[in-house]
């Protein structure tokens, strides 16, 4: 069977509190802030991040809802890398909580496929994305320096899929992600057909879903 799956968007660094407020009914905007939002150290602004996942995610699994956590590469923010967003997991400890792995946001945090392993349970969907050695960009796959080949293998490796199935889920999901810094992609079919030809190249035995 499917699930129902929303991704939590990376939380906000320590310079700014998560409330309880900004947990409307849908329950699916995790990064906002309220507006009279203090300055905080890390330790209380996690503290606030902990609890209000906790909330949303009650509300999500009554719904049979899962929040994803993605982290995203940059020092500002709560999550920034797998190692903590396997703390977020265990402080939040909620059944349906888990993580979205952005595989090119591991080379830009200097990770590791090994870095992986301790989460692999918990993935239950995938981005893939290309970027220079030190810039956040995603831009066509295969045109940056990422580790590509090796970072692609790690999931298979750690037969996600299976222990996705063994849950009662689909198999694992990648979806692009594209878009260079700005606005304004001119040609983004050109860059999916480009993205979609780099990865078959590195892997051909991935399945294609086009939506």
């Amino acid at each position: 069977m499917g699930a129902t799956i929303m991704e939590a968007f990376p939380l906000q660094s320590s310079r700014q509190k998560a409330h309880p407020c900004c947990s409307q009914a849908s329950g699916a905007s995790v990064a906002a802030n309220p507006p009279q939002a203090g300055i905080v150290g890390r330790a209380e602004a996690w503290e606030w991040a902990v609890s209000f996942l906790q909330a949303v995610c009650a509300y999500a699994e009554l719904r049979g809802v899962f929040i994803l956590q993605e982290p995203e590469p940059y020092v500002w923010f709560l999550v920034d890398n797998l190692a903590s967003a396997q703390q977020m997991m265990k402080d939040v400890g909620r059944p349906n909580f888990g993580l979205l792995v952005d595989l090119g946001h591991m080379g830009l945090a200097r990770e590791g496929v090994g870095a992986l392993e301790p989460v692999a349970d918990s993935i239950l969907h995938a981005h893939f994305s290309d970027h220079p050695a030190h810039q956040h960009t995603n831009q066509v796959i295969g045109t940056g320096a990422m580790p590509l080949g090796e970072t692609l293998a790690g999931p298979r490796h750690l037969q996600i899929d299976a222990r996705l199935q063994h849950r009662g889920l689909d198999g694992l999901s990648v979806a692009f992600e594209l878009g260079a810094p700005g606005d304004k992609i001119d040609d983004p079919d050109d860059w999916v057909r480009r993205s979609l030809a780099a990865m078959q190249t590195l892997d051909p035995e991935l399945s294609v879903d086009r939506v």
